[in-house]
């Protein structure tokens, strides 16, 4: 019978692998919220930030590993010139709500 944690370093490999492919080296063009057509067209009540690439590929923070709604982003900016290099990008509601 297989390892557990032998799979599981496996099962992350292949994920870390395809994360990689998808986002190394691409170029940010365009960030901007949601719409709430496109948050109404996913099902979701909530409006993230969209980052969108220079190779037509795009970035959505999700609530959750299902897509059950649009998630809030934390950035953390090493060079930021205060105390807390935190910082949340949270989603926003429909405008209707």
């Amino acid at each position: 019978m297989p390892d557990v944690n032998e799979m599981r370093a496996k099962v992350e490999s292949i994920l870390l692998a395809k994360a990689k492919a998808a986002l190394e080296g691409k170029t940010i063009q365009v960030v901007r919220y949601m719409t709430n057509r496109e948050a109404e067209n996913s099902g979701w009540q909530q409006r993230p930030i969209v980052i969108f690439c220079e190779d037509g590929s795009f970035i959505v923070p999700q609530s959750d590993a299902e897509g059950n709604d649009g998630g809030a982003l934390w950035l953390y900016e090493a060079l930021k010139n205060d105390d807390d290099p935190n910082s949340i990008v949270p989603v926003l509601p429909f405008k209707n709500q």
